[in-house]
């Protein structure tokens, strides 16, 4: 079988998968609950962007239910760059949830598709790709590759790095750009340039042109993580960070931003690094990530780099990747395909890697076959009323008119309403104010 052919193979494995796992994979917002949540809120910061005038975009701001705008930093950390992409999509497509999981799923599989392709390159590309079957056909890739949040783009964005290193100017432009549609990709940036310069293949001049970039980057982050309605005010950075950091672990530790709530420690951290593989991939792949790992450290690739970078940044975050499922995509993939390298190493080892396409393809179907549904977060019965009561609402009493709304006897989550409410607010957007008072009697 050619080159051509085997990768046409996988082609057709993902979009088999997509098919015979559609029930997950475009299944509407009101289940699993942690993440329909952020894919419900997702619609409304990106439609938000429709009724700015102001022209920093990378700032994000929220539309509220009442016709409000305010900013979005006041609750939370997160860079606008992701919210306008999608804000075109659904302009363009529309304002639907299997719109929004179409768009997760491309940033996902087309990210992890490129980072096989341009970071992998030291290994044969072909037997690697079978790294996004396998994903897809776990518990995180059918619970996660479809979640409409930034993290959606966290693999294409580091993608990006190895693609435009060929020309510098493309190169420094990603390093300076990316962050502002997820920040965390910052954290890459600055590894894959610290392995570029340790691998001596840029000059020294091209790596302080860089280093520069990344630092402008940083700062401008700063900014855009910072402002709100008082202008900028650098201490509820400072405990935006506390409270998604390995801090609250340390020290006796109370925000005034934020109700933490979920603090959990370093070994928990490090024992749902093995879960996560034990779940996604079973228990008999550890000999061969290992092995993978060890192979890949011995050749100095960027491959280990990012590796080693996630779990130094899971324990930076420990607050924010422990407590969000989907967040360790990442770790899931990049394990998965340390364990393919790893296997492949065995097999030639003793001479059966002509095997390995065979070999690959059983583990894909034992996956299929024995993966556990109960890991598949399932519906959430409190956003299923509120949405279902969205709906009626729409149907029977909406008021056409009205930019204005103020929810009683409504004790969920207002995420939701601005999914179902914002196109009536922004299509009146400009118009005399009207208010139509909602009792959704969801007490």
């Amino acid at each position: 079988m050619t080159l051509k052919k085997k990768n046409f193979f996988i082609l057709i494995l993902v979009i088999f998968e997509i098919l015979y796992f559609k029930e997950f994979l475009f299944r509407p917002y009101n289940t699993p609950g942690q993440e329909s949540l952020i894919s419900f809120f997702a619609h409304q910061a990106a439609m938000s962007n429709w009724v700015r005038l102001d022209h920093n975009i990378f700032v994000t701001k929220i539309l509220e239910c009442d016709g409000s705008l305010v900013f979005f930093n006041e609750v939370s950390n997160w860079p606008n760059g992701f919210f306008y992409l999608f804000s075109f999509i659904i302009k363009f497509f529309g304002n639907l949830e299997i719109v929004g999981r179409s768009f997760a799923i491309f940033l996902n599989l087309s990210g992890m598709y490129l980072f096989v392709k341009y970071s992998c390159k030291q290994n044969e590309e072909y037997f690697l790709l079978f790294s996004i079957p396998i994903v897809l056909a776990s518990p995180i890739g059918l619970s996660s590759i479809n979640v409409v949040y930034p993290d959606s783009m966290l693999i294409l964005l580091i993608s990006l790095l190895n693609i435009s290193i060929s020309n510098f100017i493309f190169y420094s432009l990603c390093i300076f750009l990316t962050p502002l549609f997820y920040h965390i990709v910052f954290f890459y940036n600055f590894t894959h340039l610290i392995y570029l310069h340790f691998r001596k293949l840029i000059s020294i001049n091209q790596f302080i042109y860089s280093s520069i970039f990344l630092i402008f980057t940083l700062f401008y982050l700063i900014y855009v993580l910072s402002v709100n309605e008082n202008g900028f005010e650098f201490k509820k950075l400072i405990d935006k960070f506390l409270v998604r950091s390995f801090y609250p672990n340390l020290v006796e530790f109370e925000s005034s931003q934020h109700e933490v709530g979920e603090n959990v420690n370093f070994y928990h951290r490090t024992y749902m690094f093995y879960s996560l593989i034990k779940d996604n991939l079973s228990i008999f792949i550890f000999p061969f990530l290992f092995l993978g790992l060890k192979n890949e450290l011995q050749n100095r690739t960027l491959l280990s780099f990012f590796y080693i970078s996630t779990v130094i940044i899971n324990y930076i975050f420990l607050q924010y990747f422990i407590v969000h499922y989907y967040s360790n995509l990442i770790f899931v993939f990049l394990s998965i395909i340390l364990s393919l390298i790893g296997l492949n190493v065995f097999l030639k080892y003793f001479e059966l890697q002509k095997y390995n396409l065979l070999v690959f393809t059983l583990i894909l179907l034992s996956n299929i076959t024995i993966i556990n549904k109960d890991l598949i977060y399932q519906k959430w019965d409190p956003v299923i009323e509120d949405s279902n009561s969205f709906r009626n609402f729409l149907s029977t009493s909406l008021d056409k008119k009205a930019n204005k709304f103020v929810l009683q006897n409504y004790s969920s989550d207002k995420r939701i309403c601005g999914f179902y409410l914002l196109p009536t607010i922004i299509e009146n957007y400009n118009q005399k104010d009207k208010i139509q008072y909602i009792d959704l009697n969801l007490y």
